[in-house]
């Protein structure tokens, strides 16, 4: 730093505190540069990824085959510990019911019913919130903290499955430590629900009209 603002001050023929300004100015151009460098690259990663997961989300009929790859997808995507996808059954009193999952075991799976209308934090998704947990072993939001905890599970991002304003179901991605997820995967996380929800309503009308 010291060579710099002798030569800046040797090239303007100025004293020490005009050098120091120029410095801090070019310094501020190049972060800013740099910034809106990393935002574009960010947002044309963020573009890639969700056309990656819509061509995976369009490539199938089958249903299952659907929920699988995306569940699968968005873990690795993401880097997730786990996914999970679940479906409102309205048969069952409007439970969610296990659709498919990315890695998780079948005792946690097993731990018991979850519905909607007994999780303030469930409706806040299926309403359209991006529900943020950092930490299930202790939020008092969680139904199941002790099967959180011996699952390996610590943070959870979940978004509801709507279509036309109507909810579906839930998407979950779990971490197996505290994360606070960045602005990047909360985004990827709103629009890969989006889009998951709209197939899930597709292979169902597909399945309709071949009834």
């Amino acid at each position: 730093a010291q060579t710099l603002i002798d030569a800046a001050e040797k090239t303007y023929v100025a004293n020490r505190a005009a050098a120091v300004q120029l410095l801090y100015l070019l310094a501020n151009a190049i972060a800013r540069l740099c910034y809106e460098e990393h935002q574009s690259r960010r947002r044309v990663e963020e573009l890639t990824v969700l056309y990656r997961v819509s061509r995976v989300l369009s490539a199938s009929r089958d249903l299952q085959r659907v929920l699988d790859t995306a569940s699968r997808s968005v873990a690795e995507l993401m880097n997730a510990r786990a996914v999970a996808i679940r479906l409102i059954d309205p048969a069952k009193h409007d439970e969610l019911v296990v659709a498919s999952v990315y890695n998780l075991s079948s005792a946690y799976l097993e731990k018991g019913a979850v519905h909607v209308d007994d999780s303030p934090m469930l409706q806040e998704a299926v309403s359209g919130e991006l529900v943020y947990v950092e930490d299930m072993r202790s939020d008092p939001r969680v139904v199941y903290p002790e099967d959180a905890r011996r699952e390996g599970l610590v943070s959870m991002l979940c978004a509801g499955l709507n279509h036309q304003g109507r909810p579906i179901g839930t998407l979950q991605v779990y971490s197996g430590e505290r994360r606070e997820f960045a602005t990047f995967d909360r985004r990827l996380m709103v629009a890969s629900a989006q889009r998951v929800g709209t197939a899930i309503v597709n292979r169902r009308l597909d399945r309709q009209r071949e009834q």
